[in-house]
């Protein structure tokens, strides 16, 4: 998921929060609340253009 790609971040006691886990952390509550977390983009619901910017084509 490049599109979420994060940093290992600074907790409170100096160490380091590794980015895996600040990534999945994240993901975990955009999806828990209001959010649809997907693989890739094609994935999502009702996804079922290639090319979204076909005006040819209606999505």
């Amino acid at each position: 998921m490049t599109a979420t790609d994060t940093r290992d971040l600074p907790d409170r006691e100096g160490s380091l929060i590794p980015s895996q886990w600040v990534q999945a952390s994240a993901l975990a509550e955009l999806g828990d609340r209001f959010a649809t977390v997907v693989q890739d983009s094609g994935d999502l619901p009702g996804a079922r253009c290639a090319n979204w910017s076909d005006s040819q084509t209606s999505c």
